[in-house]
C-alpha cells in the first residue's frame, strides 16, 4: 500500500493544476470583459458625438456590412443576441462567486488543519516534557 499515497498525491497535483487553470481562465474572462466594457463606453461616446453633429453620418453604411450580419436583422434578433450576452455575464458572475466560496471553504479547512497540527505539536512537546520529568525522578 506504499504506492497509494503517491497516487493520491499525483491526483491531488492534477486537481491543483486543474483548479489553478480554472481560476486563471476566470481571471482572463473577467479581464476580457473589462476590455469589452471599455470599448463599449468608447463607442458610446463616439456615436453620441457623431449623432449630435450629423444625423446622416451612418446612412452610408452598406446594408451588407458585417455589423448587420445580413440585410434583414430585426430588433427581436438583436434583443436575443444581447439577452444571451447578459446571460454569459451573469454566468461568469456565478462562477466567480462559486470559486470564491470554494476558496473560502478551502482556506477555512487549511486554517483548521494548521491549528490541529499546531495543537498536535504542542501535545507532543508536553508529552516529551512529561517523559523527561518522569525519567529524572
Amino acid at each position: 500500500m506504499k504506492g497509494r499515497p503517491k497516487e493520491e498525491a499525483e491526483a491531488g497535483s492534477e486537481n491543483d493544476e486543474l483548479a489553478s487553470s480554472i481560476a486563471d481562465q476566470l481571471v482572463e474572462a473577467k479581464a476580457e470583459l473589462v476590455k469589452l466594457g471599455r470599448k463599449v463606453f468608447q463607442l458610446s461616446s463616439k456615436v453620441a458625438s457623431v449623432q449630435r453633429n450629423d444625423g446622416d453620418y451612418f446612412a452610408e453604411i452598406p446594408v451588407d456590412h458585417p455589423m448587420f450580419g445580413r440585410e434583414t436583422v430585426t430588433e427581436t434578433e438583436l434583443n436575443e443576441f444581447y439577452k444571451a450576452s447578459e446571460g454569459y455575464v451573469a454566468l461568469l458572475k456565478q462562477l466567480n462567486i462559486q470559486l470564491l466560496k470554494c476558496l473560502a471553504s478551502s482556506k477555512v479547512m487549511l486554517q483548521t488543519l494548521a491549528k490541529a497540527r499546531f495543537i498536535a505539536r504542542q501535545s507532543v512537546r508536553v508529552s516529551d516534557s512529561v517523559d523527561l520529568l518522569l525519567k529524572h525522578k
